[in-house]
């Protein structure tokens, strides 16, 4: 065990090592060597990557600021967690929320300040996959290789622009890649503690991290990586990750589970179902097509690349997740997204080898090139730089529109677009018909609405017109109940009549919703006043449950 853990120190010697093993290491350094990657100061790489990391900084501020639609909806419901702090939420882990709170006690909660570290987490991505390039031997040129390659996608430049757990996602995927890249370079089973936190951390902020950590599990097993099972330094690591999630397990333990019916009834009810030629097909168009001959040639390298041998558990921990995802046919694009910036990382150093073997230099220039204009063309596709009527027709020439990212949601704008839309109108029509009601009904009326989004409009935006916290049976507002206070007149927004009258002894509309830009099911939408509940609405409060 101790010899084991001899060898993947640093500058330690290996005895047990055999010629032919000393002789593919030795090639494999000479190889690393040949990407000039030891000729490229960090400074200079830090500078170039960080200049990258910049522009899409700027751009998402800019697009904010000039352009900005408004709260998406998630943004909402993060922002309304953030007052309600948890280990655990019905659909997603405890850490966005804490961000959230954090971002609002600090720089308040306007979209500009809620959208800054998401569009930083995408700059992260950016260094990291320039850096992981580095790291795998590639000089300058690789590095911007594949710094553009995770800039232009896209599913990220749409993900970092808005506050959401896909946004932190990605850049808690690549930190791990890069430390998995270090590890693998350097034979160093220390690494595993710091992966195992990472992914730990990770995992407190989406769930969908776990499919990366069951690819790097796989890899172990499949590679010669699987030597450091002799050594204490990957148990530690799993260790490390599950202290970490602890809290969060027992949150979910302590309240039945709940992210499995939540997880069962998306994957059925919500998510489009893909098979999995159209699952590969959304990967090359959510990542732009003009990465798709980087990140192949990134796997090949990683998977059949004899200098790159000691690399073979990095495909490993693609192939697998993918293979799962595939299996379940219910998987959306972005779920498999944040596992490309190492892919980026090692096409760019490939390609930068074979352009340098085959004497075709004048490609080096036209490569970063393409990738550029492939960008530009596509760049409102991932982010809002047009005004809402000029990007409907944007979506509508370039079919983004008819993308149907969940079932029987339709807009003409994009759903991550038209998901911005619709709040205010909703705030107003609510208020309205609140203020037709007597004073006495005023002062102890609730808001009972059909989706987390709705209900954040109200907790959030609602507060300007004096409207009381909202109720939904939805996700973890479910879970947060209908209040103590006895229940007499609701205004109700977003929910079938029918389930209104299984209720209320009284129902009638008052108003209606009426929004140009947002989700078609939220447009048109009447706005009820219920009144004379037949039960308790505490006891009948599973009429409105939908984890979903």
């Amino acid at each position: 065990m101790r010899a084991a853990e001899e060898r993947g120190r640093p500058g330690a010697h290996n005895t047990a090592l055999t010629p032919t093993r000393i002789r593919q290491q030795e090639g494999n350094r000479i190889v690393m060597l040949r990407g000039t990657a030891r000729h490229t100061p960090l400074t200079t790489t830090l500078s170039m990557l960080f200049a990258l990391g910049g522009v899409l900084v700027l751009l998402h501020i800019v697009a904010t600021v000039v352009f900005g639609y408004g709260y998406f909806r998630d943004e909402l419901y993060y922002l309304v967690c953030g007052q309600r702090l948890a280990w655990g939420y019905i659909d997603h882990p405890p850490l966005t929320p804490a961000i959230a709170r954090v971002v609002v006690s600090t720089l308040g909660d306007s979209v500009v300040a809620l959208r800054l570290l998401p569009a930083f987490a995408g700059a992260g991505v950016v260094v990291l996959a320039g850096l992981m390039a580095r790291q795998l031997g590639g000089g300058r040129w690789a590095q911007l290789l594949a710094g553009l390659a995770a800039l232009v996608p896209p599913v990220y430049l749409a993900t970092t622009s808005i506050f959401t757990t896909i946004s932190f996602d990605h850049f808690f995927w690549a930190l791990c890649a890069f430390l998995v890249v270090r590890l693998l370079a350097t034979d160093n089973p220390r690494y595993w503690l710091a992966i195992g936190v990472v992914l730990g951390v990770g995992g407190l902020n989406k769930h969908n991290i776990a499919l990366l950590g069951i690819g790097l599990a796989a890899g172990l097993l499949l590679t010669r990586t699987r030597e450091h099972l002799s050594t204490r330094w990957p148990w530690l690591g799993v260790l490390a990750a599950l202290l970490v999630v602890l809290p969060h397990l027992i949150w979910q333990a302590a309240n039945g589970w709940p992210v499995l019916e939540f997880a069962a009834n998306a994957a059925t009810g919500k998510q489009v179902r893909m098979s999995p030629p159209e699952f590969l097909i959304e990967q090359v168009v959510s990542l732009h097509p003009v990465t798709l001959p980087i990140w192949l040639m990134g796997l090949g390298y990683f998977l059949f690349g004899r200098t790159s041998r000691r690399y073979r558990l990095i495909a490993w921990a693609y192939l697998v997740p993918l293979g799962v995802l595939l299996a379940t046919g219910a998987g959306r694009a972005d779920y498999l997204s944040p596992a490309y910036p190492v892919l980026f990382a090692g096409g760019a150093v490939a390609i930068e080898r074979l352009l340098s073997r085959r004497g075709v230099g004048w490609l080096r220039p036209v490569l970063p090139i393409v990738l550029l204009l492939g960008g530009l063309a596509v760049l409102p596709a991932g982010i809002p730089l047009l005004p809402a009527g000029a990007m409907a027709q944007y979506a509508g020439a370039t079919g983004l529109s008819e993308r149907e990212l969940e079932q029987g949601k339709t807009a003409s704008l994009p759903q991550w677009y038209a998901d911005q839309f619709g709040w205010e109108e909703l705030v107003i029509a609510v208020a309205d018909v609140r203020d037709t009601l007597p004073p006495e009904e005023r002062a102890t009326v609730k808001v009972l609405t059909g989706n987390y989004g709705e209900a954040g409009a109200i907790d959030i935006l609602g507060r300007e017109s004096g409207l009381p916290h909202a109720i939904s049976g939805h996700n973890t507002y479910h879970l947060w109940g209908p209040g103590p206070e006895p229940t007499g007149t609701v205004i109700a927004v977003g929910l079938p009549l029918s389930r209104l009258q299984e209720v209320f002894g009284s129902v009638e509309q008052a108003g209606v919703v009426r929004c140009v830009y947002c989700m078609d099911y939220e447009n048109n939408l009447p706005v009820y006043i219920a009144r004379n509940p037949k039960r308790p609405l505490a006891e009948v409060w599973d009429v409105f449950k939908h984890y979903d």
